[in-house]
């Protein structure tokens, strides 16, 4: 899946509206997309609260809804 589709969707989850266009022209002019720090830094940015955690598929039933993995 794609970090733009992803974030979509997460953004969705949180009830969160966000120019489609917008957010694509954010993310793909990132120097670092499609890394995940394109993602971080657009959070960051819009003053919105993430936690990254390691952890394997096994530890997604401890990990509150909704995440990205």
């Amino acid at each position: 899946m794609s970090i733009l589709l992803a974030t979509k969707q997460y953004l969705k989850q949180l009830n969160i509206t966000i120019n489609e266009k917008y957010l694509r022209k954010k993310l793909l002019s990132h120097p670092n997309y499609p890394s995940l720090v394109s993602l971080t830094d657009f959070l960051v940015e819009h003053d919105m609260e993430y936690t990254a955690v390691v952890g394997d598929k096994n530890d997604l039933n401890n990990i509150p809804f909704p995440f990205l993995y």
